[in-house]
């Protein structure tokens, strides 16, 4: 693809609900395509079969593989995706996400595989994500076998349904940090919710067991995965 090709727009998100400002929310790619903007979109835009609230993030996982830095800017805080599924799955050179407060997910109801195979990402911070209409987590954090640490301090997950595979595969996680809204009981389903988290501990330093894999340990308390911030 040409430098200046790669400079484009190259995924349209979320169109606006200002027709007359032609505004809309884009993913831009830059031109050594490292780096992945979301942000706010000016001019004409192109055909977006999906529909105005869908957002589908898979548009650009031809580049994934080279993706090490995700921004989101100021200009993205007005788009409200109803959906994050997928966003950033098997973008395995992925070390950082910049502007997280930028993303509101007042809206949102899926996280399903938001980041699935994102195998170098070490801490991640997601305090600032309302999830308060979440109803799935599924394969959330799979494989994401550097991650260390996830603070989920800020999570409401009283509507969540579905948890299963959430943490599969997160080989080094050693802390899972939930605050008072982490509530598990509207969950049906969340097999292998823990499945080979190798260096996770029970409250009580008792190490995982291949037999308690799911919500049935998704807490604070004693023989819980999680911890209390």
């Amino acid at each position: 693809m040409k430098a200046k090709q790669m400079m484009m727009m190259v995924a349209f998100l979320m169109i606006a609900t200002n027709a007359l400002a032609r505004e809309w929310y884009v993913a831009e790619l830059s031109s050594d395509g490292k780096t992945l903007t979301l942000k706010k979109g000016v001019g004409e835009r192109a055909d977006y079969s999906k529909g105005q609230q869908e957002v589908n993030m898979n548009v650009w996982i031809a580049n994934t593989p080279n993706i090490t830095t995700v921004v989101i800017d100021p200009s993205f805080r007005d788009a409200r995706p109803n959906s994050c599924s997928c966003w950033f799955m098997d973008c395995r050179e992925l070390t950082a996400i910049y502007g997280l407060e930028n993303l509101n997910t007042s809206e949102t109801v899926s996280m399903d595989c938001m980041f699935i195979g994102c195998e170098k990402l070490r801490q991640l911070d997601l305090r600032s994500l309302n999830t308060s209409r979440v109803r799935s987590m599924v394969g959330m954090f799979s494989n994401c076998s550097q991650l260390v640490t996830v603070d989920l301090s800020s999570f409401d997950t009283s509507q969540v349904k579905n948890m299963t595979n959430m943490f599969e595969g997160c080989e080094r996680l050693k802390n899972i940090y939930v605050g008072s809204g982490w509530n598990t009981s509207a969950v049906t389903e969340s097999g292998d919710m823990f499945i080979r988290c190798m260096t996770l501990t029970r409250l009580g330093q008792f190490q995982l067991q291949e037999d308690l894999l799911d919500k049935t340990h998704a807490h604070t308390g004693p023989g819980g995965y999680l911890k209390r911030k």
